[in-house]
């Protein structure tokens, strides 16, 4: 007995000196596990991609013979672009939450009038705006904490995550606080043995190249299903930008947010660590939103009369979430150039009517709004119809050399030229084929080579009015089904959706004056060409593709 006594002092002495240095050594470990923080948001003027520090220029806008006019030159244009964007930016300095050209919002009604007021001291006598009312549904505030504790490190504290951003059309209003639980891609393979109910999931959705093609589309919506009270959705892609779209993730009023790449490298990498050390971590998500009616918005309506009453209608939407470079601000800068030069031009044999229209990303009810307002008029008699989006966002590539260690994958650098972009007429007219065509030989277009019939977006409130009218604007559904699908005229567009879309680093210097350059001279050549074609070639008669190139406008 008295031998194992000083033992037991002994053994209580070790457990009391080991007790200490365990806890020492959690005093000493850094915070979060030691997980690096996330840089702050990206700055929207600070490219995210840089095309300005570079090595090797942007490929040269080189075209055939002349006459090339100066309006449609690529600095004229990316000055536009830049006065398009200031809109933008005065929404963010204002305090919006989600910022932008948002219809229905004075950024956006500014932005309209500007692009009238451009097409009419450019010579396009009827131009003005057009007003209407609409309906906007969208996040005004919201947070993303991530909920610390003095067992997860020395000096931890909340953090709040700053590219978060509210997803979905909602409105997603409350708050909700739970264990975060990774569930990967949420594949089935993904599920197995995860229990999502009562925890938010974290989900990791790698762009492919850009959100709307990404395999994890629906995939929130399915995690709230299981009975996920949030998702946090990881947005693989570059710097650590906000982002945003309506109705990609089908959550409703589900509490379904978006992260930016660094921020969801963060998080992911610190709850691997927490699982190492046996914690479970916890968020706070929150959110406000408001259901807003009778909004003024309204569309821009360019005409420039032609010989005929036959019409070429060419749409750009001018509204986008955030800066909106490519996402329109490229193809409204490229609309009100082509305005200005068919103003300058011999008069043309159909009536040219640019449209200028409101509410792509939120009600889409700007062409609705088009048609039951000028329905005989223009859209009775239109023969093509073009529509200008996406036109000239800046390429990029995955570096083979570079490394980072705060962001997925390796860091993207920007190519020579544009992120190529899909093509689509409607009713794969041989002809209009034969134009695109020439779009590569001779514009220097980087586009896919398979031409599809569904040209993808609003288009369809022309292909099929009655269903995308009814959907968009249900208050008028009874008008729409006076208006009749548009079946027998061609519709034709490129359009991209790139790793910035929808993104707060689709600033101005991702979109090339180069490639705004080669978008308007191609569609200053196309409407030529479309104007002076037999009917019956724009209908999709048969056609011997020409040689050469044209005059480039």
């Amino acid at each position: 007995m008295a031998n194992w006594i000083p033992s037991l002092f002994r053994i209580a002495a070790l457990g009391l000196t080991m007790s200490v240095g365990a806890h020492a050594a959690l005093a000493a470990s850094p915070a979060w596990f030691g997980q690096a923080l996330p840089p702050p948001v990206n700055d929207p003027a600070v490219p995210v991609v840089d095309t300005l520090n570079v090595d090797l220029p942007a490929l040269l806008a080189k075209f055939g013979p002349g006459p090339t006019s100066p309006l449609l030159a690529g600095d004229k244009i990316k000055d536009d672009l830049k006065t398009i964007i200031g809109f933008s930016l005065k929404s963010k300095a204002s305090g919006d939450f989600l910022w932008g050209r948002v219809s229905g919002t004075p950024a956006y009604y500014d932005t309209v009038t500007w692009a009238a007021n451009a097409m009419k001291a450019g010579g396009v006598k009827d131009a003005h705006v057009e007003d209407f009312t609409a309906s906007l549904t969208i996040p005004t505030a919201g947070e993303l904490r991530i909920v610390g504790d003095a067992s997860y490190g020395e000096g931890t504290r909340d953090i709040v995550l700053q590219s978060m951003m509210v997803g979905g059309r909602g409105p997603v209003n409350g708050t909700v606080t739970a264990p975060m639980i990774y569930v990967g891609h949420a594949t089935l393979a993904d599920m197995i043995g995860r229990d999502v109910k009562g925890k938010i999931a974290v989900l990791h959705t790698t762009l492919n190249p850009g959100m709307y093609s990404a395999d994890e589309i629906g995939r929130p919506a399915l995690l709230v299903k299981a009975g996920a009270v949030g998702v946090i959705e990881i947005l693989d892609q570059v710097g650590n930008m906000q982002a945003f779209d309506a109705d990609r993730h089908g959550c409703g009023t589900g509490f379904c947010f978006t992260i930016g790449g660094a921020d969801g490298f963060f998080l992911e990498n610190m709850l691997g660590k927490a699982a190492g050390a046996g914690k479970v971590v916890s968020a706070r998500m929150s959110s406000t939103a408001k259901e807003q009616t009778g909004l003024k918005t309204a569309n821009a309506v360019g005409t420039i009369p032609g010989k005929t009453n036959r019409t070429i209608i060419i749409n750009a939407h001018a509204d986008a979430w955030f800066v909106g470079g490519d996402d329109n601000g490229g193809g409204l800068a490229v609309a009100v150039a082509l305005a200005r030069y068919f103003a300058a031009q011999p008069q043309p044999d159909h009536t040219l009517v640019f449209l200028i229209s409101a509410g792509h990303h939120t009600a889409g009810i700007g062409i609705p709004d088009f048609r039951l307002k000028h329905e005989k008029e223009y859209v009775t008699n239109a023969d093509f119809i073009i529509n200008l989006e996406h036109v000239a966002n800046t390429g990029m590539v995955r570096s083979l050399t570079t490394t980072h260690d705060n962001n997925f994958g390796r860091p993207m650098v920007s190519t020579s030229t544009e992120w190529p972009k899909a093509v689509a007429v409607s009713n794969r007219a041989p002809f209009l084929i034969d134009v695109w065509r020439k779009g590569v030989s001779c514009f220097g277009l980087a586009l896919q080579r398979v031409v599809d019939n569904n040209p993808p977006g609003e288009m369809g409130s022309f292909l099929n009015i009655q269903r995308m009218g009814s959907i968009l604007n249900p208050a008028a559904a009874e008008s729409y089904k006076a208006l009749p699908n548009i079946t027998n005229v061609p519709i034709t567009q490129m359009i991209s959706v790139g790793p910035l879309y929808h993104a707060t680093g689709e600033g101005v210097d991702s979109v090339p004056a180069e490639g705004l350059e080669r978008a308007a001279r191609f569609h200053a050549y196309m409407i030529q060409a479309a104007d002076k074609a037999a009917p019956d070639l724009l209908k999709g008669a048969a056609y011997t593709p020409s040689a050469g190139c044209p005059a480039t406008p």
